[in-house]
């Protein structure tokens, strides 16, 4: 996984460098602003924390499911990778809504607000 990350990263910034990129990366006068990276870091800790406690238990939850046969251990591995993938479907939609939401509100609209929050909680019974 860390090899796939770190080969993607590395080919995200050679493609923003190249021509072809419609938007160009330049790291000429780049400088970090580590204020902003501290108080990013104090509201994500949480969040973070969370997902350090979720994995420590699923590595417990394996250990303890594993005592129980290859079968036991192979139908929780699964289980437990739909439930990521669920996860990660509603975090797609929650980060979605944040953006959504927090543009509206910023542009003062809002109502327009209301209406993107409404049309992704219910969209069955959405008219508007």
């Amino acid at each position: 996984m860390l090899a796939y990350y770190t080969l993607g990263v590395v080919v995200m910034i050679l493609h923003l460098q190249s021509r072809k990129s419609a938007v160009r990366l330049t790291l000429s006068g780049f400088r970090p602003q580590w204020h902003f990276c501290w108080r990013i870091l104090e509201v994500a800790s949480l969040s973070s924390a969370q997902l350090v406690v979720t994995s420590i238990a699923a590595i417990a939850i394996t250990a303890f499911v594993a005592r129980f046969g290859v079968g036991a251990l192979a139908g929780y591995g699964l289980a437990a990778r739909i439930e990521l993938l669920i996860f990660s479907l509603v975090l797609a939609f929650g980060v979605g809504t944040t953006t959504m939401v927090g543009i509206c509100l910023g542009a003062g609209l809002a109502e327009r607000a209301r209406r993107v929050t409404h049309r992704l909680v219910c969209p069955v019974c959405c008219h508007l």
